[in-house]
């Protein structure tokens, strides 16, 4: 299970970077 967990952290990190550059742009 934290096998799992540990696997979807960089799949979040990666969501937050698009969207800060997505707002980023948007400025």
């Amino acid at each position: 299970d934290d096998d799992r967990l540990r696997s979807k952290i960089p799949k979040i990190k990666n969501q937050i970077k698009s969207i800060s550059t997505y707002f980023t742009k948007i400025e």
